[in-house]
């Protein structure tokens, strides 16, 4: 496909982007896709249903009760802890944030609430009833469509996706509903914001037991208590979500590596390939084309 010229900018959107305009997850198994912590290479509308879940993006962690609605983009790192997956129900819009932005325009911008604000916070929206009816509802127009794929349902599921985006930034226009996150404990806290300010550094167990004064094991018990998972997971995720920032801005993939605390450069293009979904080369071009 051709350029678009909406909101005065010009966007060279691929074919595949717009034959595949987003991707719709309702899963009612109760079974999460992941419980790790995860990056995407587009951005995220997730909706909790049902069940009882905490939902932790970058340093906060949100208790979820039924019509809570959260936006990421692809850099925050997420990850949902289900305490019963029984009855646990969500529904999840995947879509690219350049098919998105070819759409806006100077006045109002489909990606705003996924980009302007700080990193990992106002992520958050709790839904009323009516609210949540009519993101329900226009959430149930993609999935109808999603279904049945038939051969106008691409067509169909994107312009349902523009309707969507339109209502949720009008959502997160209403700053004065910004609800707060839990407080984590007061360690496991600072442990985040030291690994956040030191992702070029060593950041082992041991060297966060010498940091904090703490028994490594006792340190990964907590952590594990409070996020789901282990630290060296959230380690790996906070420098690949790093990583990701610096390409975006045209840095060499070689400076990337470094700067992002991966000591190893064939590894930490297996491991970003692998975590992310596209190797950092190639996301690099992207972000140059």
């Amino acid at each position: 496909m051709g350029s678009d010229t909406l909101g005065g900018n010009v966007f060279i959107l691929r074919q595949a982007e717009v034959g595949s305009s987003c991707n719709y997850i309702h899963d009612r198994s109760g079974i999460p896709a992941t419980t790790e912590f995860h990056l995407h290479t587009c951005y995220e509308i997730y909706l909790f249903v049902s069940g009882q879940a905490t939902y932790f993006i970058e340093n906060a962690v949100y208790p979820l009760r039924p019509g809570d609605l959260f936006v990421i983009n692809d850099q925050e790192v997420h990850k949902p802890l289900v305490l019963t997956p029984s009855d646990y129900d969500r529904i999840v819009v995947h879509f690219s944030p350049r098919l998105a932005r070819a759409f806006s325009n100077a006045e109002f911008d489909l990606i705003s609430c996924f980009v302007d604000r700080p990193k990992g916070r106002g992520n958050k929206r709790s839904l009323s009833r009516t609210q949540l009816d009519e993101i329900l509802y226009l959430m149930n127009k993609i999935e109808q469509v999603h279904v049945a794929k038939t051969p106008e349902s691409e067509i169909l599921k994107l312009s349902h996706l523009l309707e969507l985006l339109v209502h949720v930034n009008r959502l997160y226009m209403d700053v004065e509903s910004v609800p707060d996150p839990m407080q984590l404990n007061r360690r496991v806290q600072d442990v985040i914001e030291y690994i956040d300010r030191n992702l070029e550094k060593e950041l082992s167990l041991a060297s966060l037991e010498r940091e904090f004064h703490v028994d490594r094991s006792c340190l990964s018990r907590q952590f594990k208590k409070a996020t789901g998972s282990s630290i060296h997971q959230l380690i790996l995720h906070k420098r690949l979500s790093f990583a990701k920032q610096l390409l975006s801005q045209g840095l060499d993939v070689s400076e990337v590596c470094w700067r992002a605390g991966f000591g190893d450069y064939s590894n930490f293009v297996r491991l970003f390939t692998r975590k992310v979904g596209i190797s950092p080369g190639k996301m690099k071009r992207d972000v140059i084309t």
